[in-house]
């Protein structure tokens, strides 16, 4: 945070919220429908939870936004979000995941360095 008072940054806290579906019927596979209920609680608890962060931030005087983006698959909207908007850089935390683990989950952090142009900052938080 402090390189990004220096620089008088803007930034802009973003959170995926994977659409909620249900199947219509064991039957009728292709029968698929969104949980509206249970995207709009989805939706409510990410706003309100980058909302704190933002609040956080703003009250040490730095300018943030929030963005909440729908879709399974955080990398994408990551970078579709670094697409569309004035993106300096990208900063984000890792798990750091390797091996195994890494083949199984896959890693956001490698799919946005990948398939982005900005600057990427990357921030492994130490586990207690």
């Amino acid at each position: 945070m402090s390189l990004g008072r220096a620089a008088d940054a803007d930034y802009t806290l973003l959170r995926g919220v994977p659409v909620p579906y249900h199947v219509g019927s064991a039957h009728m596979p292709h029968s698929v429908h969104v949980d509206e209920e249970k995207l709009e609680n989805a939706r409510r608890e990410a706003t309100a939870y980058l909302e704190g962060l933002a609040e956080r931030l703003r009250r040490e005087g730095f300018s943030v936004r929030t963005h909440i983006f729908l879709g399974a698959h955080p990398a994408l909207g990551i970078l579709e979000y670094a697409e569309k908007n004035p993106t300096d850089i990208i900063a984000m935390a890792t798990h750091g995941r390797s091996g195994v683990a890494r083949l199984l989950v896959g890693s956001v952090a490698d799919k946005v360095v990948r398939g982005t142009h900005a600057p990427l900052l990357l921030y492994r938080p130490e586990h207690h």
